[in-house]
């Protein structure tokens, strides 16, 4: 991500304390799952902060990680079939991704058991 995107962020309060995307070590030693995989599960991670929660469209995840949106597509359907992330269409244009720190608690959230 260039400085100025980063900077973009931090200007408008979007970091929430954050400038940095936590990895669960069983995503990243997890040799099934592609290394964009893991850097959009950062990314997602950074962007839903302590809220756990972020509505970055396509486009825009595309950008930021200098990749296709194809690739940003594949990543996303290779973190949900996983269990890390969540993605559910809101009223309107966003799609909210929750992000998980387990895939235990994604398949709780799956059954109604959080959030």
């Amino acid at each position: 991500m260039t400085e100025e995107i980063r900077t973009s962020y931090i200007d408008e309060g979007q970091l929430h304390g954050w400038d940095h995307g936590e990895v669960p070590s069983a995503l990243f030693l997890d040799p099934d799952i592609a290394h964009i995989s893991v850097r959009l599960f950062a990314y997602l991670q950074w962007r839903a902060g302590k809220s756990g929660s972020c509505f970055p469209g396509i486009p825009r995840m595309a950008a930021d990680l200098d990749v296709s949106e194809p690739t940003i597509k594949n990543s996303l359907h290779e973190l949900i079939a996983a269990d890390w992330i969540r993605r559910k269409r809101r009223l309107g244009t966003s799609t909210l991704t929750h992000v998980f720190e387990r895939q235990d608690d994604c398949r709780q959230w799956d059954n109604g058991l959080s959030n």
